[in-house]
């Protein structure tokens, strides 16, 4: 959950799906976002479309329509353009992050790479995840195109933005992966 309060955002809510949930049918990851859809009318949900994202986009697309479905495919620029947009938001001062050390751990493992052709390719360390981090960069993305209401980042993690949470961060106790 990404709150938006003018230019700043705020990470409320991470939800970290045990690993092999299934993306479609029943206790599947679209499940649950129709569920927070139907709970809490999303206004934005943007998601990874490539590979298997492509099946889930297409469920989703028929449920929650365009006005509220962002699907992006992901390649190396669109990856390095949705992390140079959370490090601009972060070195700006315009992100505020709770003590999560998933997420503080991710953010570690970032890295740069040059590829043969002079691009910049972002990747993490071996045996590294990013997950936390594409989400959150997404969810960002999301939050920032978006006007106030609900933004979801699906991909196996979940990120939330809705509009009208508490300014002040919860305790740890009942923040959520």
């Amino acid at each position: 959950m990404v709150e938006k309060s003018g230019r700043e955002l705020t990470l409320r809510f991470l939800k970290v799906f045990e690993l092999n949930t299934p993306y479609l049918g029943r206790g599947s990851v679209s499940e649950a976002v129709l569920r927070a859809h139907e709970k809490l009318s999303l206004v934005r949900l943007a998601m990874d479309r490539s590979g298997v994202g492509e099946a889930v986009y297409e469920v989703l697309m028929e449920e929650l329509g365009p006005s509220v479905l962002l699907g992006v495919k992901f390649t190396a620029e669109r990856k390095s353009e949705l992390f140079s947009g959370l490090k601009a938001l972060m070195e700006a001062g315009r992100l505020e992050l709770p003590y999560d050390r998933l997420l503080i751990r991710q953010l570690g493992c970032i890295r740069q790479e040059a590829t043969p052709s002079g691009k910049l390719k972002l990747t993490h360390e071996p045996g590294g995840h990013d997950d936390a981090v594409i989400a959150l960069a997404l969810a960002c993305w999301a939050a920032r195109k978006g006007p106030p209401g609900l933004a979801v980042r699906l991909w196996k993690k979940l990120a939330l933005w809705l509009s009208g949470a508490k300014r002040t961060l919860r305790p740890k106790s009942s923040y959520a992966r």
